[in-house]
């Protein structure tokens, strides 16, 4: 537990620090919304002279000239946002051991690899959960603000499962790179690499349906807030694929890491 509470002591502040943009880019993206509104511009309109790929980069055909549609545009950079904060702390929170140069001091503890590294992935689940309430607390205060009949408070809650459940998938990713990664400082850079190429690839996808089987290995196309937002549901398959990729890749975090050669 004292890892536990050591581990939240030292993130404490990023996770302040993305809480506060959650909440100021919420606060800029509804003041945008009032003065559209109040200069009386048609926002599909606007929405149509724009470039296809521009489109498919604010969330493809939602409706935003509702305030569902709107709040599903504002959703999409929320999980990109989320995607980041949760790729950048599974690998940090295994790799930084090794950045600090406080190995030696950890491994003369007498705690096993295992106990240590449950402390860490607990309090990196923590720090997520907490990116969560806060997004969907700022949701549930945008959609009291403008009365919305066309999203209900469990679409709302779905949709933050659906941005929970892609962390999920980023964090784990993180946590084997770190892992298998023997140059700790490249950790997070090759972390991030893999999420922008993911996060593009599904951009193309929405491009090209030539190429709309690559849907299921970009973890951006699982969880889409235009679905829930026109009453439907994600994909079955999409869940088997997310829970594969997060057990897989914790496995394998569990297994590179305790063979890792840890440099001190």
């Amino acid at each position: 537990m004292n890892m536990y509470l050591h581990e939240m002591k030292t993130y404490r502040k990023s996770i302040l620090i993305w809480s506060v943009c959650l909440v100021i880019y919420f606060l800029l993206s509804v003041n945008k919304l009032n003065a559209l509104d109040s200069a009386g511009q048609d926002m599909n309109k606007f929405m149509e002279g724009m470039p296809r790929a521009i489109k498919a980069i604010m969330g493809g055909d939602l409706d935003i000239s509702t305030s569902a549609g709107y709040y599903g545009v504002c959703l999409v950079y929320v999980f990109l946002m989320g995607a980041i904060h949760a790729v950048l702390l599974g690998a940090n929170i295994i790799a930084k051991e090794e950045q600090e140069k406080t190995v030696e001091f950890l491994m003369v503890k007498p705690v096993t690899r295992t106990k240590i590294l449950l402390s860490k992935l607990s309090a990196t689940l923590t720090n997520i959960l907490i990116f969560n309430l806060v997004s969907l607390g700022v949701g549930l205060w945008f959609f009291q603000k403008f009365e919305s009949k066309t999203f209900d408070t469990n679409d709302l809650i779905m949709v933050h499962f659906g941005l929970f459940l892609t962390q999920l998938i980023f964090m784990a990713i993180g946590n084997v790179v770190a892992a298998i990664n023997q140059k700790s400082r490249t950790a997070g850079s090759i972390s991030m690499g893999i999420l922008l190429t993911t996060y593009f690839l599904s951009i193309l996808v929405a491009l090209s349906e030539k190429i709309d089987f690559l849907k299921y290995i970009t973890p951006f196309k699982y969880f889409e807030v235009a679905p829930i937002v026109h009453g439907e549901s994600w994909g079955f398959e999409y869940y088997v694929i997310s829970l594969f990729i997060i057990i897989g890749c914790l496995i394998s975090t569990f297994v590179f890491y305790k063979k890792r050669d840890l440099k001190v």
